[in-house]
């Protein structure tokens, strides 16, 4: 009986945070609107994600992701995609639980705030992915570019909760690459948008995520006060 239990639990575990992939080297921004507030002091117990409706829009119902966790609290409107892919990760958590409902081992134990943590991650993954696909397609698309931009600005809004995310998580071991703020990154600077660039990769930076943020910096305002002598 154990046994089956343990496979079980196991097969609803495959969905770890995959490693970022690499944004390819050298568009106006909208900013998706959402609402951080958080200090310095230690996370708590979070409460479950909340969809709420806050307001109907041509007949349609705008739906709200809102986390609350001590003194942090974020909001981010939903799409109906993201939405799903949320309740979907809600799924497997629920699921999860009901299988080691009656185990409290500490790998069990383990898993379940892993599974917990990526209720919140999976968006992160989910606007990467999507960013990623469309700007691949940017040569045959002339519509996909855009979309690419739209994407990694959602992530980049997205960051104060992934972050969140990535704390409630034990299994995983500091933030990963931020495919969303490399990428814009990079299509600023092919635009000529030095400042744009380099201020995504020094918010970037601030915030924590891994990579070479700094040498990037460095490379951006020689190009930017080359660009500015006209040499």
């Amino acid at each position: 009986m154990f046994g089956k239990l343990l496979t079980r639990a196991r097969s609803l575990f495959k969905s770890s945070p995959s490693p970022a992939p690499e944004p390819v080297e050298p568009s106006q921004k909208s900013n998706p609107s959402t609402t951080v507030a958080v200090n310095s002091t230690a996370p708590e117990p979070p409460v479950e994600p909340s969809e709420e409706t806050e307001r109907e829009t041509d007949g349609t119902k705008e739906k709200t992701l809102r986390y609350e966790e001590g003194d942090f609290t974020f909001t981010m409107p939903l799409e109906e995609e993201e939405r799903l892919v949320l309740q979907e990760a809600r799924k497997k958590y629920e699921e999860a639980k009901l299988q080691m409902k009656d185990d409290d081992s500490p790998w069990e134990m383990n898993q379940l705030k892993h599974l917990k943590a990526m209720q919140y991650w999976c968006l992160q993954i989910y606007y990467r992915d999507r960013a990623q696909h469309f700007y691949k397609r940017r040569e045959e698309d002339p519509e996909a570019l855009e979309m690419a931009v739209r994407y990694c600005e959602k992530q980049i809004a997205y960051a104060p909760m992934a972050i969140r995310a990535n704390r409630m998580n034990p299994q995983t071991k500091g933030l990963p690459q931020h495919y969303g703020y490399k990428q814009l990154a990079i299509i600023h600077e092919k635009q000529g948008r030095f400042n744009d660039a380099i201020r995504l990769c020094k918010q970037a930076l601030e915030e924590g995520w891994k990579g070479d943020w700094e040498t990037r910096i460095r490379r951006l305002q020689q190009k930017r006060d080359r660009a500015s002598s006209g040499n």
